[in-house]
């Protein structure tokens, strides 16, 4: 496609809703290459919860909201016939030749990546901001369920708790193109609209 591809971040807290919906529906219908990364949503917020009661270490939790991730991804895949996990690009770029939209799981691309820390200032967030890096000309986008800003950027969104600080740093570095939607807006399908089919 001659589309810049997207690397679709939805927010695990959208599971079920809507706006998930309508996320996997557009980009179904795009004129773009897409991926989608799947946040961890109310999994990956049990892993803090039990981080805080067992003392397991930040290596730990980072792995296991990884993992609550693939979780979230295999759901999207028995919901969505149009979608199929992969763990690596040469699967990805293989989905797109199919037309079928891939949905990324992270673990086997970043267990040992030296770049990206194992702690909390890392969530799927920064996770869809470094695969876009690995992807040529490839920009990012996140679909969230919280209130954005007006003019804000990558810095002041982490600084808010809005994004993790490694969203922040890699866009900054890499100077990604990216968007932030909050997809409970009344006009995110708009937005969505807009940014699957340019």
């Amino acid at each position: 496609m001659s589309q810049r591809p997207l690397v679709l971040k939805i927010g695990g807290s959208l599971r079920g809703t809507p706006a998930e919906s309508l996320c996997f529906d557009l980009a179904n219908t795009s004129t773009r290459d897409v991926v989608i990364v799947p946040g961890g949503g109310s999994l990956a917020e049990n892993v803090r919860t039990e981080q805080t009661r067992l003392h397991f270490s930040d290596a730990e939790a980072h792995r296991l909201a990884i993992l609550a991730m693939h979780s979230i991804g295999a759901a999207y895949e028995n919901t969505y016939s149009f979608v199929k996990c992969v763990s690596n690009l040469v699967e990805l770029r293989s989905c797109w030749s199919k037309a079928i939209i891939p949905v990324w799981q992270p673990w086997p691309m970043v267990e040992n990546a030296p770049d990206l820390p194992q702690d909390w200032s890392v969530t799927s967030d920064g996770l869809a901001a470094w695969l876009a890096v690995r992807i040529p000309t490839a920009d990012v986008a996140l679909i969230k369920s919280c209130a954005i800003p007006d003019n804000a950027t990558p810095a002041t969104l982490a600084a808010d708790g809005i994004v993790d600080p490694t969203f922040a740093r890699i866009v900054w570095e890499h100077a990604l193109a990216w968007q932030l939607i909050n997809g409970s807006d009344l006009d995110a399908q708009t937005k969505l609209t807009m940014l699957l089919s340019p």
